[in-house]
């Protein structure tokens, strides 16, 4: 099951940023993504959520709480807000960050105190991956 749970991420997810638009899709390298790396001297990134624990859907008020919460968590990093969009499904989208230049270690650690079943990190010209955490 966990495997066909991330083929699904890797087909029907992308996880857009408005502000710079930014659209990435796992295992594809993004220019734009690397540009902004650039312009704000960093070589890696992750988009993490803390909306649904588990894949466990929450309703919008919780959801909204601890977006908010990892909001705080973020105060050291560059983050940009953004969404997970299902490409297949016309749910409502789920919110997250984009975090530039956050260690992959780092990353992890927050994928897993908001108890995430995986995050999607990345570097500076290297295609987007989806880190397991599970």
């Amino acid at each position: 099951m966990i495997k066909q749970e991330l083929q699904k991420v890797n087909q029907d997810i992308l996880f857009r940023v408005s502000h710079p638009p930014i659209d990435i899709k796992i295992g594809e390298c993004n220019t734009l993504l690397d540009e902004l790396l650039d312009r704000n001297n960093c070589m890696e990134w992750a988009f993490v959520s803390a909306c649904n624990p588990y894949g466990t859907a929450l309703n919008q008020l919780l959801n909204f709480r601890r977006h908010e919460s990892l909001r705080e968590k973020l105060y050291h990093y560059r983050s940009i807000e953004g969404e997970e969009v299902n490409l297949m499904e016309t749910e409502t989208s789920i919110k997250g960050f984009l975090v530039l230049g956050i260690p992959r270690s780092d990353s992890a650690k927050l994928g897993l105190l908001f108890e995430q079943n995986f995050i999607v990190v990345g570097r500076r010209g290297v295609a987007a991956e989806i880190l397991d955490l599970r």
